[in-house]
């Protein structure tokens, strides 16, 4: 069961909107989805009154970080050196390989960097935080 009383999920894509309901099945009643409902201007709203956001390299992860909501963000290829998020309260989740960042947009023949982190990984850090 999760730990929260209250999650909420989003994103744009169709296979964003599969995986939140996917979420939902599983949160026993304690995770809502918007994913698919919502562009990024509704977001601010939702993303302003969060404890604390996860999330990947994207737009909603600036929001939080602009309206100071303590980001954890889920870096694979890319560099959060170059794209964020920025800010002591804000921590970045990253497997240290030989090949990060190496920029790619279509996952390499292993795509190490995002399927080994794992769940427990992400939640260490969030409690880390006192938050969780």
């Amino acid at each position: 069961m999760l730990p929260f009383p209250s999650v909420v999920i989003s994103g744009s894509s169709r296979s964003d909107i599969a995986a939140a309901q996917t979420v939902v099945e599983h949160s026993k009643g304690r995770a809502v989805s918007i994913a698919g409902r919502t562009g990024l201007k509704d977001l601010i709203p939702v993303i302003s009154k969060a404890e604390y956001f996860i999330t990947n390299d994207t737009g909603p992860m600036h929001v939080a970080a602009a309206v100071n909501v303590p980001v954890f963000a889920i870096f694979g290829p890319a560099n959060p050196v170059r794209t964020g998020p920025y800010g002591d309260i804000h921590t970045v989740i990253q497997k240290k390989l030989p090949c990060t960042p190496c920029y790619r947009w279509k996952p390499c023949s292993h795509w190490s960097c995002m399927n080994d982190i794992t769940s427990a990984e992400v939640f260490n850090a969030i409690h880390s935080k006192g938050l969780a």
